[in-house]
């Protein structure tokens, strides 16, 4: 399993410098969850719940998927996950910082890592839906180097929902 560790320092108490980065276990849904929990995650319609553990630990355990966490001494702070759509192109569903731990670079840090893990699988593209109307998601992400890419409109058939 790939570690990164990580040191920062902006608006970080002393003794708690130290962040960690690396491939998400089973044990870690309990935690990404109550992160999810704690911040507005991409609930793209009415229908979108937020996290579900059972699909978390599906994507945890799938090869196709990455899914990365932050820590903070014993406390997970941070998390992203997305799953591999074609042999060239990944798609991230979720990401998030706890709010306690923005604006510090924990999510820029997190998104390199994650984009060094798509590159060393082979991945051309990474693509992701912001709505228009989360204006500081679209600023974070155009300023990480993200374009807009073209305009469509979200489908969606929620076949359990009859």
């Amino acid at each position: 399993m790939k570690i990164k560790h990580l040191y920062l320092s902006a608006g970080i108490p002393s003794n708690n410098k130290l962040f960690i980065m690396r491939q998400a276990v089973a044990k870690d849904a309990p935690r990404i969850i109550s992160v999810a929990e704690g911040v507005e995650n991409f609930q793209m319609s009415e229908y979108s719940r937020g996290i579900d553990k059972e699909e978390l630990l599906f994507w945890i355990s799938n090869p196709s998927a990455i899914v990365v966490v932050v820590s903070s001494k014993s406390d997970l702070i941070g998390y992203g996950y997305g799953h591999c759509l074609s042999k060239k192109w990944f798609y991230f569903d979720e990401f998030a910082v706890s709010p306690d731990f923005r604006n510090m670079g924990v999510g820029k840090e997190m998104y390199k890592f994650l984009r060094e893990e798509c590159r060393a699988r082979g991945f051309h593209v990474i693509q992701g839906i912001v709505k228009e109307s989360q204006v500081d998601s679209l600023g974070y992400w155009t300023k990480l180097g993200f374009v807009h890419g073209s305009k469509c409109t979200w489908v969606e058939d929620w076949i359990d929902e009859e």
